[in-house]
């Protein structure tokens, strides 16, 4: 069916509601994509990003409600047939999603399966899709074709996957590409090389307009004509994407775009809380042959400093944090760390708590290791620390699974408080946060530090976040760290 369309837009979301039983999930949003353009979507975890996407999509489970119209390339997709819908997508209409080894079957060849829906648009012929496919794979920088379309997905990195799925993407020529958070499972290298492919890709299908999906202000940034900004489900801002973040209207997205907290000035005199020298770290393989990970590294930690730790995926920054908690016993070398044991605060708080417990069995651990042994007296420690991480006593009873990632972070503070350590360590400890979420939680942890005295050893991947964050930078580099001036070592790796 034909609607009476601009003819430059080859999308139109109107009014699109969506919800599961009680619980509306899109509230009235309404927007348009241009041909050619490439629009963003942002909003933290819950705004309804990808719902959007996948209503556009036509994926939606069967037991959403949806009203509204949703009209592409003039035809209108929410009164088509799922035959019919099915038809559009993987030609037209097509998606790349975060995580591919979710959507790449993996008892299957990689390229069979990104021929797949030319197969299923009419190209019978096995020698044309397999060229087809090898000319795309060419085409996203695969330097093997022939090796690519005879593996599984298993055998691929991370960053060959999503490349597979980029193709699997582009095989029918689509008019429209949604890109659903591409990059967030890639480790900063790889990441930019996927967000350069769809770059390239992009300026050599003109025509081809896109919506790409990120948390990632910089990535949004970077990539988007325009943006849309999401939360709890309705579109609250829409602007040229410069506009938006240089000058945003409403109170959410100023929020939004906040900038990260910045360190203030030490002075200068505190004790030292961690020292490394010459440590070295390594593995032995089945054979028995060592293997180098990291060589003569030595550097100091001070009360009240925030000491940043950068490197790419593999370059041993987490092997460090597991050698000064104890963890690794696969070292050489001397470290020594001062006051009570080091604290990690790890990545995916989910997994570092016990899925089966209470918070407040879960912060009783640490009390109970210092010797407290006062259920009472425990009882209101945990209280008390709960308070100053922002959530109150009514989080005793619950379980890891009924909170959001913050307060599961929040949680994995305290737990890191109750041992009154005067050694934080910070392994990528808001990479998976949404950002208004990230500069809450760095904030309280610039709290507490100040509160506490504690020195924070912060490992991430976001050198924007570290040159801000941090008092001084190390970067691992060739298996060794080099410290120096913190924008020194921050450009060099830019």
């Amino acid at each position: 069916m034909q609607d009476n369309l601009d003819q430059n837009v080859i999308l139109k979301v109107e009014d699109l509601c969506l919800s599961f039983g009680q619980k509306k999930i899109l509230k009235n949003v309404s927007f348009q994509v241009r041909k050619g353009e490439t629009v963003g979507i942002v909003g933290e975890t819950g705004s309804g990003k990808s719902m959007t996407a996948m209503a556009v999509m036509g994926l939606l489970p069967d037991n959403a409600t949806v009203s509204g119209r949703i009209t592409f390339d003039g035809r209108i997709l929410t009164k088509l047939t799922e035959k019919e819908q099915a038809a559009i997508r993987g030609d037209d209409l097509s998606m790349v999603f975060q995580d591919p080894m979710t959507f790449l079957d993996p008892v299957m060849k990689v390229g069979k399966q990104v021929g797949e829906p030319l197969r299923n648009h009419g190209i019978k012929d096995k020698k044309e899709r397999k060229k087809r496919v090898l000319e795309l794979f060419r085409k996203v920088s695969f330097k093997d074709p022939e090796l690519i379309y005879k593996s599984y997905p298993h055998e691929l990195s991370g960053g060959m996957r999503q490349r597979a799925l980029i193709a699997q993407a582009l095989i029918g020529d689509p008019k429209l590409l949604i890109a659903d958070e591409p990059t967030t499972a890639l480790d900063p290298k790889v990441a930019d090389d996927i967000l350069s492919l769809i770059e390239k890709l992009n300026m050599e299908h003109k025509d081809m307009a896109m919506l790409f999906i990120s948390h990632d202000l910089d990535i949004i940034r970077r990539m988007c004509d325009r943006v849309l900004v999401m939360y709890q489900g309705e579109l609250v801002e829409e602007g040229k994407t410069r506009d938006v973040f240089e000058r945003p209207k409403e109170e959410y997205t100023k929020t939004l775009v906040a900038d990260i907290p910045h360190c203030e000035e030490l002075a200068g005199d505190d004790d030292t809380v961690l020292k490394l020298t010459d440590v070295s770290a390594f593995y032995k393989d089945d054979s028995g042959v060592r293997h180098d990970i990291l060589e003569n590294v030595s550097f100091h930690l001070k009360e009240n400093e925030t000491l940043g730790l950068v490197g790419e995926s593999g370059s041993g920054k987490s092997t460090l944090a597991r050698i000064i908690t104890g963890l690794n016993k696969e070292y050489t070398g001397k470290y020594e760390t001062f006051g009570n044991k080091p604290q990690m605060i790890f990545q995916d708080a989910y997994s570092s708590l016990n899925p089966a417990k209470t918070v407040e069995w879960i912060m009783e651990i640490p009390l109970k290791v210092r010797g407290i042994k006062g259920r009472k007296e425990r009882r209101q420690m945990i209280i008390d620390i709960l308070e100053k991480v922002g959530l109150d006593e009514s989080y005793l009873d619950k379980k890891p699974k009924n909170l959001s990632g913050g307060q599961r972070q929040r949680v994995c503070i305290g737990c890191a408080l109750c041992s009154e350590s005067k050694l934080i360590i910070a392994d990528e400890a808001v990479s998976s946060l949404d950002v208004t979420v990230s500069s809450k939680i760095l904030k309280l942890m610039q709290d507490l530090q100040k509160e506490k005295g504690f020195g924070i050893l912060f490992i991430s991947h976001n050198m924007e976040l570290v040159s801000k964050y941090c008092h001084r930078v190390l970067k691992i580099e060739d298996k060794t760290v080099k410290e120096g001036d913190k924008y020194e070592v921050i450009n060099k790796e830019a």
